[in-house]
């Protein structure tokens, strides 16, 4: 379990060129030794996956333990000495899994890995040195730096929720002495969830250590959350594939929920929110009144997010500028979704519908009524707009202007015929496609045709 002394080295400044130390793998013979630990951890994990149930069980998990504390005291001489590398916190994260079953030592590391990328993300190894970048371009090179560190991070992150370094160390976790979070992951698969949790019912069960740990994985959860918000926004600025952290929090989601199901604890989540913030409600109270008054402060502190409360309460208020963050981050990664179907799927309408969405999101709701319904009836539309109070008279005409200005180039029309009063021709510009309708003989007798621009 990590000490305050731990977690105080933790935090040491490596140096002043390099505060967060230099990259692992660029002192070969250091790494070998700590990968060669690492590997020696990973066998011993695997072997209590693996145990049959004539084996001992207690004498593999006791040495499991040994291995990653003895990986664990050394990361922690590594960190405040030669280099606090993303794929070392991973290795780190694993072993607090393993060796301290209540999660604050979990928490404690996911608190120090905030700070890290909140406060140092440039200075956070992996780095890449001068020499070895492919470009002169400082914009180039933040690029490619970023991407060094997001690869990094894909380990802890995975792919899937069983694909992540974390699930192996998660799956023995003990909810008591007989049940495992592997357990009930295999009953939810068979539908067997009651009669484990009959079985479970027979055994003595803490309530206040597990509520200890329950608490524990709800500011984890609300941690990884805002871990994603702060590394996705350093991503967008550098042009980077965004980090999926969907898959980790799920994880720990299900061990939450393993627990509680099992143990019947129930967390009040706005007392446990309260309590998590209780030594650093001052600074984010400080920092909301910066905001207010235009000012910045650093944010190292205000790394519990509350927005897991199901409760309307003040909490919702203080967070409410997050809320906005992490929609324009949403935005963002639906923005370069739709790149990624344009480029690889041209004959796709995905790409398209996407962007239609993306700008649908964007709008207010009367732009947003007019397209839906305006082109239709636009009677109904200037009721809608009466009753919701929407000042519509006003947007229909921008509206109309805004139409009007659009240039549509049609690529190929063909003939229409006499009695057709509706056509659609696909049209070869940048907008989509445009809606060509044939109206009605008018009072004066001449036929006219109106094209319609149709955005994605």
């Amino acid at each position: 379990m990590l000490t305050d002394e731990d977690i105080e080295k933790m935090h040491t400044v490596i140096s002043e060129e390099y505060p967060c130390g230099v990259s692992i793998n660029s002192d070969r013979t250091e790494y070998r030794k700590l990968r060669n630990l690492y590997n020696v951890c990973q066998t011993s994990l695997r072997m209590m996956t693996e145990v049959n149930e004539d084996e001992d069980l207690d004498t593999y998990s006791v040495k499991n333990v040994e291995n990653w504390t003895q990986l664990s005291e050394d990361l922690i001489n590594v960190f405040s000495t030669r280099s606090k590398d993303i794929e070392l916190i991973g290795w780190f994260i694993i072993a607090q899994i393993i060796i301290d079953n209540s999660f604050d030592s979990l928490e404690n590391t996911f608190k120090w890995l905030y700070k890290l990328v909140d406060e140092n993300w440039d200075n956070l190894p992996p780095l890449v040195s001068k020499d070895k970048l492919d470009t002169e371009s400082e914009e180039d090179a933040k690029k490619e730096v970023t991407k060094c560190k997001t690869n990094a991070l894909s380990p802890i992150l995975g792919d899937s929720l069983e694909s992540t370094i974390l699930f192996p160390p998660i799956l023995i976790h003990e909810i008591n002495s007989e049940i495992k979070v592997f357990d009930y992951i295999s009953a939810e698969k068979k539908s067997t969830l009651e009669s484990l949790k009959e079985s479970a019912a027979q055994q003595l069960i803490d309530k206040d250590y597990e509520l200890n740990k329950v608490s524990n994985l709800s500011t984890i959860i609300g941690l990884l959350e805002n871990l994603s918000e702060k590394i996705n926004e350093k991503t967008i600025r550098c042009n980077v594939s965004h980090c999926n952290f969907t898959f980790l929090i799920n994880l720990f989601n299900k061990v939450k929920q393993s627990i509680t199901f099992i143990t019947d604890v129930e967390l009040n989540e706005t007392v446990d929110a309260e309590s998590s913030l209780e030594d650093i409600r001052d600074d984010e109270l400080t920092s909301n009144e910066d905001l207010e008054t235009g000012s910045k402060q650093p944010s190292g502190s205000n790394i519990i997010k509350e927005s897991k409360i199901n409760s309307m309460d003040k909490s919702y208020l203080e967070n409410a500028y997050k809320s906005n963050q992490n929609r324009n981050v949403a935005l963002q990664n639906l923005k370069e979704i739709s790149e990624f179907f344009y480029i690889t799927e041209p004959h796709s309408p995905v790409s398209f519908l996407l962007n239609k969405t993306i700008r649908w999101a964007n709008s207010p709701l009367s732009t947003l009524l007019d397209e839906l319904i305006g082109g239709f009836d636009k009677d109904l539309l200037n009721d809608i707009y009466r009753a919701t109070g929407i000042e519509g008279q006003v947007q229909t005409k921008i509206m109309r202007k805004q139409r009007n200005d659009e240039k549509v180039q049609v690529s190929e029309v063909g003939d229409i015929e006499e009695n057709t009063k509706h056509v659609s021709i696909n049209g070869s510009n940048d907008k989509g496609t445009v809606e060509i309708k044939k109206t009605e003989s008018s009072k004066n007798g001449d036929d006219s045709l109106k094209v319609k621009p149709v955005k994605w």
